[in-house]
């Protein structure tokens, strides 16, 4: 077990930055952004935004696909992406350096040339399903 921290611990998908940065660039009229943490909830709204989709996209960090299989859980069958396998990001613990008393910044720990190459990644795919959808 781990030693405890005196700061909060926030979550939240790690491909946030990218996927905000994706849809930005693509806009509302071609993709959505919904909140992960309310599928398990079965919160009413959410689902209704999730079944009227044709698509629902999840994208995962490593091979554990979490985002997945929250998603699939909840009756859906995702289309995955997984930054590990599909883009060979490597996924990078924050908490490593906190038993240092040194831990850098956040923006420290961002590489923005993978967060580029997740947004790409990420806009071709939306691309492609807007292919199929004509």
């Amino acid at each position: 077990i781990a030693a405890r921290h005196p700061m909060p611990a926030f979550f939240n998908p790690t491909e946030l930055i990218a996927s905000i940065e994706a849809i930005n660039s693509v806009g509302l009229k071609k993709a959505g952004i919904g909140c992960l943490a309310a599928i398990p909830l079965k919160s009413p709204t959410v689902m209704g935004k999730t079944k009227a989709s044709k698509h629902v996209v999840t994208i995962d960090g490593c091979e554990s696909g979490c985002a997945r299989k929250l998603v699939e859980q909840a009756g859906f069958k995702p289309i995955s992406i997984m930054l590990q396998k599909d883009l060979g990001i490597k996924k990078y613990s924050l908490s490593r350096d906190i038993p240092s008393g040194n831990p850098k910044k956040l923006s420290e720990y961002i590489v923005p040339e993978q967060v580029a190459a997740v947004r790409d990644y990420i806009i071709n795919t939306i691309a492609t399903l807007d292919k199929e959808n004509k």
